[in-house]
């Protein structure tokens, strides 16, 4: 008995020796094989990278037969031919490492995106945005996306001046205003700047990247700045005196056209702090202005003639800058002015024809406790019009009944 079962024993620990062995092995086998995978990771990642970049011999493929307008085949779709191949022309690029797309195909969706970004559906909404950044000024066309609530930057009009206000439009005169023609009458969307500067520029808001303004109303005027400029570089400006062993020099005077370039006729003299873009007569704009004044242009006619245009009438009932003006939602020739003198204004532009004093008798004022900041029209009850003034008071005036008390008052900001 003892002897079975002994002889039992031994045998179940050989198996069991057995499958340890296998186990080892097969476990062995496993880590060799590990450890050559990552010996093979480790040998590849040391070896250095020395290959070349080697030229496409076209010389030897045209020896071959290839050129001219044949095409090589160098995989499906994949070149610029008419089977979907290579020609010489498309393998010479790329022998001088051109990096433009071969593809035209892949070239004609770069300029579909592009276009798609630059394009303005009927659901955006534009917002135009004058701002400045320490010395650098410059107008935003920003695009809002109704449908992806997606606000960007269109495109951007780099200006010459610091803005301090602006007015959108629709119609402006083309480059000609000398002409009497209909057609140099331009439709489209516009917008005027004032700034520091007496002139008010007129930008077309259409076109991207634009050097000029479509338009100057007032400003300076330049028209001879070209010409006496070249005279300045023709003229001699210097001669040379020989005597006691020393050159001197003695400059002569300096002639007509000198003179700095003054401002054209009916111009501001003041910095622009003030337009309104009429929406019933959509050819007139009002400027308000640091010197007091108060000017209507038409900017699809000269009145007076000649290469510019003039303003059509000149107000001067302000003592003081005038800050604001608004054009009445309907009444095309109701103007509300807001200035520095504490004075809200109502003009009727049809007395533009009178003389000034007459002019000036029609014009109703109501009185502000502070200089006048904004002036808006209700757009749901049209004969309200409402001003805001530095001290932080907004009132409301019923403008049937103007100059008397405001229909309402109330303290929006403490301090102003």
């Amino acid at each position: 008995m003892m002897g079975g079962t002994f002889q039992q024993l031994e045998g179940s620990d050989a198996n069991n020796n057995s499958n340890n062995n296998n186990n080892n092995q097969g476990t062995n086998a496993e880590d060799e094989y590990n450890s050559s995978d990552s010996e093979d990771e480790d040998d590849l990642a040391d070896i250095p990278d020395t290959r070349e970049y080697m030229p496409l011999d076209v010389e030897g493929l045209q020896s071959l037969g290839i050129g001219g307008g044949g095409k090589i085949r160098m995989m499906p779709g994949g070149g610029g031919g008419e089977d979907g191949g290579y020609t010489m022309e498309d393998l010479q690029n790329m022998t001088l490492n051109n990096a433009e797309l071969l593809d035209e195909e892949e070239e004609d969706e770069d300029d579909d995106e592009d276009v798609n970004d630059i394009r303005l559906h009927d659901g955006d909404a534009l917002v135009v945005v004058a701002k400045t950044e320490e010395d650098f000024a410059s107008l935003e066309i920003n695009v809002f996306d109704a449908q992806s609530s997606n606000l960007y930057v269109h495109h951007d009009i780099p200006l010459p001046s610091f803005p301090l206000c602006l007015a959108l439009g629709s119609v402006v005169s083309s480059y000609r205003p000398n002409d009497d023609d209909d057609e140099n009458v331009t439709a489209g969307n516009f917008v005027a700047i004032g700034s520091f500067e007496p002139g008010i520029e007129i930008w077309n808001l259409d076109v991207m990247n634009a050097l000029e303004p479509t338009l100057v109303l007032g400003g300076m005027d330049t028209r001879g700045a070209e010409a006496d400029w070249m005279r300045t570089q023709m003229m001699p400006t210097s001669t040379t005196i020989v005597g006691g062993g020393k050159n001197k020099k003695k400059k002569k005077k300096k002639k007509g056209g000198q003179s700095k370039p003054g401002l054209r006729e009916g111009s501001h003299t003041d910095a622009v702090m003030g337009l309104s873009w009429n929406s019933v007569h959509q050819q007139v704009l009002a400027s308000g202005s640091a010197d007091g004044t108060v000017k209507l242009w038409d900017v699809s006619h000269n009145m007076g003639g000649g290469d510019y245009i003039r303003p059509s009438a000149t107000f001067t009932h302000h003592t003081d800058k005038v800050q604001s003006l608004a054009w009445h939602p309907s009444e095309g020739t109701l103007l509300a002015t807001g200035g520095y003198d504490r004075k809200v204004c109502l003009v009727d532009a049809r007395s533009a024809t009178a003389s000034s004093s007459d002019a000036n008798q029609s014009i109703k004022k109501a009185k502000l406790s502070a200089d006048c900041e904004a002036i808006a029209w209700d757009p749901h009850n049209q004969q309200y019009l409402t001003a805001a003034s530095e001290d932080g008071v907004v009132q409301c005036w019923d403008v049937r009944k103007f100059g008397g008390e405001p229909v309402w008052t109330m303290v929006a900001h403490e301090y102003g």
